[in-house]
């Protein structure tokens, strides 16, 4: 971090967000066994050697996850969302649930031992020249149609899914299905979403510097 008072002096910071309160202890610690999970799944180095091009569409490569518990990492897709959309933190301030607050809560309680229809996941390698580490806030868009948020986990991507539709064409294939293989699609470009994200970011930095 740079201090806008003192440009000289280079600070810093956890790069993470906690908030103090969120959750009791017994609920931090079983949704924190589904991070560490979370984690095993998508490391933060990747292998390169479970790249490969996807022969049905030439423009795209996929990352091949392997075998995964995918109940459990549903769990965590869930948790993921729930404690954000229940967040106070600034951060957090485009996840809004509404009924799906209450929803996602039960089926977090309930465990989830069967997909269900309204969630779902694409994730993706995400792999922007330039600008790969930034930590970047959820946002909530529209997918292809589909309602989604995106979560970014370095150097993993998240598109989830809260739509009892499901995916359109090619995605309906790459997203998390149980029973099968879990795939990530690599991204190595910004889409026009994180260009205009960063480009205030630059604006804001650029006017308290200026101050």
């Amino acid at each position: 971090m740079i201090d806008s008072q003192s440009p000289q002096q280079r600070l810093t910071n956890q790069g993470g967000i906690y908030e103090r309160g969120l959750l009791c202890s017994e609920c931090d610690g079983s949704i924190g066994f589904l991070d560490n999970y979370a984690y095993s799944v998508l490391p933060e180095i990747p292998d390169e050697s479970k790249i490969q091009p996807l022969p049905e569409l030439k423009k795209l490569s996929i990352y091949k996850i392997g075998e995964i518990d995918v109940p459990k990492f549903h769990q965590f897709i869930v948790s993921l969302v729930w404690r954000s959309g229940i967040s106070n933190a600034p951060f957090f301030k485009h996840v809004k649930l509404g009924p799906f607050e209450a929803r996602l809560r039960d089926y977090l309680l309930a465990g989830i031992l069967h997909l269900k229809p309204e969630v779902g996941v694409v994730i993706t390698l995400f792999r922007p020249p330039d600008f790969d580490k930034i930590m970047w806030p959820p946002s909530r868009v529209k997918f292809d149609g589909i309602n989604v948020f995106i979560f970014y986990l370095y150097p993993w991507k998240l598109v989830i899914k809260l739509d009892r539709r499901p995916f359109n064409h090619p995605f309906d294939k790459l997203s998390l299905s149980a029973g099968l293989p879990a795939l990530a699609v690599i991204q190595n470009f910004l889409s026009r979403g994180e260009i205009a994200a960063l480009l205030d970011v630059r604006n804001k930095v650029r006017n308290a510097l200026t101050m």
